[in-house]
């Protein structure tokens, strides 16, 4: 048994190694190692109404072109305060961050800002990314973000905006990073999923507003990563002169610009009046007559002279028919595995596991909502809890009957509660490299619990066992943390 055991830590080890030195030689989908390093070798896209800034259609981790991110997949002809007006309230408004208050509306409106609950984008926070724009004047410059909006939670899942307005001189315009992503606890950063999605939002948001004169597509030739497929979403603003301030008129619209209700989707359920509380209410006493009548008749046939008499022989002898095979289920229970303790601890152990990811994910998003701009404070509270309360269990538990059952335990419970906290924050699709490396943790994890197990046994692992067990966990860390995931 000790060298079956240990071949199977062995062929973990083996596969987080060869795992390792794989994503260190090929790049993840949406790296740019190979992309060029100077701006005249870079492609340039014409935006704004006069076209003549040219943008690079892309985010980058740093200043530099070899450190593509995220495309970028919106672009609004339009002051960036208005931009951000028009997401953030639904009103053709000015920020004026020197006074701190909306600029172009009636001072009786500007309080009841922000006002459309269809547009859920609030401020966010998220690491800094840069675009390079090449304007007339100065020349080609970086830039970071003018702001970060969200539809969700920091640590949960999100549509996210990365708002870059235009520089001086380069025109009136709002270059939009739109993303999907969710955080991920092996990470410790964000996991983008989708890039289309939210892409469509934004558009459909915009699209039947009164500020707004036209929406079409342009390509920008800056797909292939994720979902994109290279066609960017332009949204032109009217003059802001030409607007009315107290907001659309019923019908209205100008070229391309649809009325909010036609382009909102529906779910299938308009005009469904649902089930009738009395219509329920009803079937409920007609089920309860049938019910009644069907006693009454067994009662009638039990040859008692009254009432009394029949519900009493009719209670005793339920009560009787009860206590029988009560006494007969609890006596096999009694004899049965699951009144051993020893398979008690094992159910335990395998509950705890598939509630420690999603307990963990819960007290992420209340600890958020109290302590909404300490992102990180969180994070360094709970990861220490994530990372290592897996293996702790599977090291200090497992003990008694074989280390099999523990192992597939681990491995079952673990997996299983990996995949139901995905689910519960909306995340369906994962990139290849993070499903290979979630199989490998949950893998390693059984390793670990059969490991435990021979703690206490002369014929496990042993302590050599052990220490690849844990070597491999600590890889397996390590893996995301440095990058090359």
């Amino acid at each position: 048994m000790r060298t079956r055991q240990r071949r199977l830590v062995v062929a973990v080890v083996l596969a987080a190694t060869v795992s390792l030195v794989t994503a260190a030689v090929v790049p993840p989908e949406g790296d740019a190692r190979s992309s060029p390093r100077d701006a005249d070798s870079v492609r340039l896209v014409p935006v704004g109404a006069d076209e003549e800034s040219r943008l690079w259609p892309f985010t980058g981790r740093e200043r530099a072109f070899d450190s593509l991110t995220l495309p970028v997949n919106v672009v609004v002809e339009g002051d960036p305060g208005r931009v951000r007006a028009l997401l953030v309230t639904g009103r053709d408004a000015r920020w004026g961050p020197e006074q701190a208050e909306w600029q172009g509306v009636a001072p009786e409106r500007a309080a009841a800002v922000p006002a459309d609950d269809d547009l859920p984008w609030r401020s966010a926070t998220g690491a800094v990314r840069y675009v390079y724009v090449d304007t007339p004047g100065p020349g080609g410059r970086w830039l970071d973000e003018t702001l970060q909006l969200h539809d969700g939670t920091y640590f949960g899942s999100r549509h996210h905006l990365r708002l870059y307005g235009a520089p001086p001189g380069a025109g009136r315009w709002t270059a939009i990073q739109a993303h999907r992503d969710y955080w991920d606890w092996f990470r410790l950063r964000h996991t983008v999923t989708s890039l289309a999605g939210p892409q469509h939002t934004v558009e459909r948001q915009l699209r039947g507003r009164q500020a707004v004169v036209g929406v079409t597509r342009e390509r920008f030739a800056n797909g292939g990563i994720r979902d994109a497929d290279g066609w960017v979403t332009v949204v032109a603003l009217r003059e802001q002169r030409q607007v009315r301030r107290h907001g659309p008129l019923a019908g209205q619209g100008g070229p391309g610009v649809g009325t909010p209700d036609a382009l909102r989707a529906t779910d299938g359920t308009e005009g469904d009046p649902g089930t009738s509380p009395r219509l329920l209410a009803a079937a409920l006493a007609v089920v309860s007559l049938v019910g009644a009548a069907v006693v009454a008749r067994r009662l009638g046939s039990a040859g008692s002279t009254s009432p009394a008499g029949r519900y009493s022989t009719l209670g005793g002898a339920l009560s009787a028919r009860l206590r029988a095979r009560g006494g007969a289920t609890l006596e096999r229970l009694r004899w049965s595995r699951v009144a051993d303790r020893r398979v008690h601890l094992l159910a335990a152990f395998a509950v705890a596991l598939l509630c420690l990811p999603s307990l963990i994910r819960a007290t992420s998003l209340a600890l958020e909502a109290v302590l909404p701009r300490q992102p990180k404070v969180v994070a360094a509270l709970l990861y220490p809890v994530f990372a290592f309360g897996p293996p702790t269990l599977a090291l200090t538990v497992p003990r008694r009957m074989t280390p099999e059952p523990w192992a597939v335990a681990a491995v079952g419970a673990y997996g299983v509660g990996l995949v139901v906290d995905l689910l519960g924050i909306g995340v369906t699709t994962l990139p290849v490299t993070l499903v290979v490396h979630r199989a490998l943790v949950v893998v390693t994890l059984g390793a670990l619990a059969a490991a435990g197990w021979g703690r206490r046994h002369p014929d496990g692992p042993g302590r050599a066992g052990r220490t690849l067990a844990v070597g491999a966990w600590l890889a397996l860390l390590a893996w995301p943390l440095v990058g090359s995931l």
